[in-house]
């Protein structure tokens, strides 16, 4: 299956890549930075398998521009991606596992801020198990690919988002989602 990328999912590439390769790694990061992105991306399979829409809170900023391809599509701010999710995932139970992963810390473009923002791109992949419910029920879908995130960290008060010691959390303001290979099974529970 050919996947066509939407103007704003190629624009959010090439950014992504051109970021990738400008950006520096500073000292300036911790072991709690590393296990706080870890923690986030975590919140993000654990609530989209138990559809818990809500909890992506504690994963998206208020603001984030999410590219998802198939399916959901390019979604603007959290409410638009909740709901886009949401409805992509209707049809389906799921089990989503976190592989192999690539965390880059560096400062902000204008440095530290008062509550010590700085920012972080991380590359994840995935293996998406997708079990169909109701007229698709006993039917699966398999998907392959890596989530290419932009991350800002923020003021969050003591042991934000579970990393004991902590006064930040990290949330994701930009994501791309990228399928390394055609879907496995029968993709039209998807619709797609």
């Amino acid at each position: 299956m050919l996947m066509r990328l939407s103007l704003a999912h190629f624009l959010l590439l090439q950014l992504t890549a051109a970021a990738a390769i400008s950006r520096r790694t500073t000292s300036s990061g911790t072991a709690d930075d590393y296990n706080g992105i870890r923690q986030t991306l975590a919140h993000y399979a654990v609530a989209l398998d138990a559809k818990d829409f809500a909890g992506f809170d504690r994963v998206f900023t208020e603001d984030v521009f999410a590219a998802y391809g198939p399916g959901p599509g390019d979604l603007n701010g959290l409410q638009q991606l909740k709901e886009g999710v949401e409805k992509a995932m209707s049809p389906v139970t799921s089990q989503h596992a976190l592989t192999t992963q690539l965390i880059d810390l560096h400062d902000s473009e204008s440095g530290r801020h008062g509550n010590g923002s700085s920012s972080a791109n991380s590359t994840t992949f995935f293996t998406s198990s997708l079990f169909g419910t109701g007229e698709y029920e006993g039917e699966i879908v398999y998907a392959y690919g890596k989530y290419e995130d932009e991350l800002v960290k923020l003021g969050g008060g003591a042991d934000a988002d579970g990393v004991p010691g902590t006064n930040f959390k990290w949330r994701i303001k930009g994501r791309a989602v990228l399928y390394m290979g055609p879907f496995t099974g029968n993709a039209s529970i998807l619709g797609l």
